[in-house]
């Protein structure tokens, strides 16, 4: 007991020296504190827990997170041939690689280390396990860039769905491996996911949103996985109606949890905008959600007259009625209106700013979208007044 109260008294004082050192000199934290304290804690682990890493269950934890590590390396660059790729913003020479993999893997592997003895320790109760996911999560996100990100509502908002939400969410993930025995799995797990980014010329070019909701939808599965493959090594499984139920019931959660992501990221040819405005009631109106179908910029060419269009109007994006068109220099202009606006649009509409046509609208369900798009912007438009 005394050690592991000198263990969490030796991790508050690195974390206060760590905010300090964040704020007032991020290289060094970054390049030499940070790496070297956590090398230290892992050295240490290795020594009282060696056999941990050198068993049988270990080495086909692994296997088995590498293979799901896998699958989601290709999920992503899958996602880089829909969205795009970018540029690597990390060298990529041998040196550099390296370097960056120690810097970054370092604190990943003495994290887990000391997950896995604050985990032996105590009753694994939903409360001790929070406790440590929540402690450890303090210990390992940047300080330096929160600061930064709290300039802003919508910043802020971005920084919490597409970082610290999925990096609570893991460590609590790990947490539970770790009170279940699977140590070896959160070192695999988190291994794979930073080596690609460090490895790889290009990466997936994936909005905020799209990053964060990835890095929790794996996280769910991987929970879903080791939950299933845990039962069946204790041969909790029989193949009796009600296993093949709860099953049944973890594929349909999959499939609907991917078929969702999918669709609100844009991979289908409909897609869903939230109506801001009444100006086609009563077709659809404020807090509606709209389904429009993407086309093709040969089908945009001459589209009828009465068609309802999406498309992007400087920084918003309308959804109104085609009620004229004329072609200049063999290109056509669409003329729009609201059916609720006394007024035709201003401006003229090219084929490049259509994204689709509208297909139909589900009543109320865009509400949660406007309201935290308000409450976001709301310091925008103080500014503005």
């Amino acid at each position: 007991m005394t050690s592991k109260k000198g263990m969490i008294t030796l991790l508050c004082f690195y974390l206060g020296v760590s905010i300090f050192l964040q704020i007032n000199y991020f290289a060094f934290y970054t390049n030499v504190f940070n790496p070297l304290f956590w090398l230290f804690i892992f050295s240490f682990f290795l020594y009282q827990e060696k056999e941990i890493i050198s068993s049988h269950k270990a080495k086909r934890e692994f296997f088995y997170g590498s293979i799901f590590s896998l699958i989601f390396i290709i999920i992503y660059f899958y996602l880089g041939f829909c969205f795009g790729f970018s540029k690597n913003p990390y060298r990529q020479d041998w040196l550099s690689r390296i370097q960056n993999l120690g810097i970054t893997l370092l604190p990943i592997l003495g994290i887990e280390g000391i997950r896995i003895l604050l985990s032996m320790h105590g009753k694994k109760t939903v409360w001790h396990g929070t406790l440590i996911s929540f402690f450890l999560f303090l210990l390992e996100f940047l300080y330096h860039t929160l600061f930064t990100s709290i300039l802003s509502k919508e910043a802020f908002f971005q920084y919490f769905f597409s970082t610290l939400l999925p990096l609570f969410g893991n460590s609590i993930l790990y947490t539970y491996f770790t009170f279940k025995k699977s140590y070896v799995l959160s070192f695999t797990d988190r291994l794979w996911q930073e080596g690609t980014i460090f490895f790889f010329p290009i990466l997936a070019n994936l909005d905020w949103f799209m990053k964060g909701f990835l890095l929790l939808l794996k996280s769910t599965l991987l929970y879903l996985y080791e939950k299933y493959r845990m039962k069946r090594e204790k041969k909790w499984i029989n193949w009796n109606r009600r296993n093949n139920i709860s099953l049944l019931g973890y594929a349909f959660t999959l499939s609907f949890v991917t078929i969702l992501f999918s669709f609100m990221v844009g991979l289908f040819n409909y897609q869903p905008i939230a109506i801001l405005s009444n100006s086609m009631f009563p077709i659809y109106e404020r807090g509606d959600i709209l389904i429009y179908h993407r086309r093709k910029k040969e089908e945009l060419k001459d589209l009828p007259l009465q068609t309802i269009i999406v498309y992007q109007a400087k920084d918003r994006i309308v959804a109104h009625r085609i009620v004229q068109k004329e072609k200049k220099n063999d290109t056509v202009f669409y003329t729009t209106k609201g059916d609720n606006n006394t007024d035709l649009d201003f401006e003229k509409v090219s084929k490049e700013q259509i994204l689709g046509t509208y297909s139909f609208s589900l009543k109320t369900l865009g509400f949660p979208s406007i309201w935290l798009k308000e409450y976001l912007n709301e310091e925008k438009k103080e500014v503005e007044q």
